[in-house]
């Protein structure tokens, strides 16, 4: 798919952005199909406007930048689809048995499965999902055998992954999704609730970072646990003496933190923005539509709830937006006014790796992304060394860089709110066989040694949307 989308639209960023924006608007208007379908059966009131709200929620959410601008992440969408799509069929063939309706959600549910491994959600998310459902022309047997091929088809494909790649596990590897510590789970679960409901992220870091503290703690992480245990088993015990909305609302936002399932161990950044936002994708599905469900009891009220938060997100998505829109402004001009393609050595001392976690020049090895960038525009260097990044907060940032001896230059932060980066994180010191690297981290700056020096060698630091040459 991204293939052929390559050659359709090369580097045209229209073009991309329009796919982008209608494959997350295709999951948006499917999951409000899928919703729709269920309030309908369930003969809820406003059935077409609740679903739709939600509908809307998801498609503004505040975190869904990363999954609709980063090219990397063309898969998100396509698998959230995939899988609701499944999701209809399923419940197609629990409501009238057609073998037409098994076969599709076999078929949308494998292709899903190997699209991103969110897909393995699917079975847990479908254990609330049939306490929702309770219509008269609706078949338990059916649904659960379907749940059963479900589980049946994630085994081969663990399986396949074990001989395919060695393990039953891709992606991270085994270590990190099979990581099952407790505080670790409760915890991350704790910060993607504060993150959707009170927009956590967006907080200044020191509430934040003791807000996370506090559930990274112990103590509050099995709380958090004991305290969803005992919610649902209250909610199975007393479920009789809510209405069918606040029921069904309640199991939305079970089969949200089902969905989280898959990724609720991996990394959870709350040092920048934007990164990592995508792994919320598929629990803000349920997640929008419990809060619609929830507010559409309380009408009219219920109606400003919508509106505050849909604003909320509103201003939040954009303020993401722009930070996607400004790093690819820097990334463009760097690429625009590079016009050292003939040099055989170029230093780069300082180059971005993201731009308020909207990723720019990030690499885990010592390729340069720079020359990659170059180089799939069709301009061809020599070889071009990144010394260290930094994370960009405005398009101006910039730094000086001081001569100490003759194999010696001191490279500082020109302002404040920077740090140095390697390998997608905070930068150490380091050698190579040709120079040292060592990190003043009180003066935000660090000092490079060459132990060999070539006269045809370039040094070049980024300042801005600017290249500047330092004469050494």
């Amino acid at each position: 798919f991204f293939f052929i989308g390559y050659k359709l639209f090369g580097f045209h960023t229209a073009y991309w952005a329009g796919l982008f924006i209608a494959l997350h608007a295709l999951a948006a208007t499917t999951g409000f199909i899928f919703f729709k379908k269920i309030y309908e059966a369930l003969n809820l009131s406003f059935a077409t406007i609740t679903a739709y709200a939600g509908g809307l929620l998801f498609l503004l959410n505040a975190y869904n930048a990363e999954p609709v601008i980063w090219v990397a992440c063309i898969h998100y969408p396509l698998c959230i689809t995939f899988n609701v799509v499944a999701l209809i069929y399923m419940i197609e063939y629990a409501m009238h048995g057609k073998a037409s309706s098994a076969w599709m959600f076999i078929f949308f549910f494998v292709i899903a499965l190997f699209l991103l491994e969110l897909s393995l959600a699917l079975p847990l998310i479908c254990i609330p999902l049939l306490l929702v459902f309770r219509h008269r022309d609706f078949s338990s047997q059916k649904f659960l055998l379907l749940q059963a091929v479900s589980v049946f088809i994630i085994l081969l494909y663990l399986v396949m992954n074990k001989i395919r790649v060695g393990s039953i596990v891709g992606h991270y590897g085994a270590a990190t999704h099979l990581n099952t510590d407790p505080v670790l789970i409760a915890s991350h679960l704790d910060k993607y609730f504060a993150k959707y409901f009170v927009f956590s992220q967006f907080w200044h870091f020191e509430p934040m970072s003791k807000l996370y503290a506090l559930f990274e703690t112990p103590y509050f992480a099995y709380g958090t646990i004991a305290f969803f245990v005992l919610i649902f088993f209250l909610f199975i015990r007393f479920r009789r003496h809510f209405s069918t909305r606040m029921q069904t609302a309640f199991l939305w936002l079970a089969c949200s933190v089902m969905a989280l399932a898959p990724v609720i161990n991996l990394y959870f950044t709350s040092i920048v923005h934007n990164e990592c936002d995508r792994l919320g994708y598929f629990f803000a599905v349920f997640l929008s539509q419990s809060i619609s469900l929830f507010a559409f009891s309380f009408l009219p009220y219920g109606c400003a709830v919508i509106l505050i938060y849909l604003g909320l997100n509103t201003w939040f998505l954009n303020k993401n937006v722009s930070d996607w829109k400004n790093a690819g402004k820097v990334e463009q001009r760097l690429v625009e006014t590079y016009k050292w393609q003939n040099v055989p050595e170029v230093f780069i001392l300082n180059l971005p790796d993201n731009y308020e976690g909207a990723y720019m020049y990030r690499s885990f090895d010592s390729t340069s992304e720079f020359k990659g960038a170059l180089h799939v525009r069709g301009i061809q260097t020599g070889n071009i060394v990144e010394v260290l990044k930094y994370n960009m907060k405005n398009t101006t940032d910039s730094v000086t860089v001081e001569r100490l001896s003759d194999n010696e230059l001191k490279v500082s932060f020109a302002q404040w709110g920077n740090w140095w980066w390697t390998n997608g994180k905070g930068a150490d010191s380091y050698t190579t066989t040709t120079y040292d690297v060592k990190i003043d981290e009180w003066s935000h700056s660090y000092i490079i040694h060459f132990k060999t020096k070539n006269p045809t060698t370039v040094y070049l630091y980024q300042c801005g949307t600017e290249w500047r040459e330092f004469k050494f």
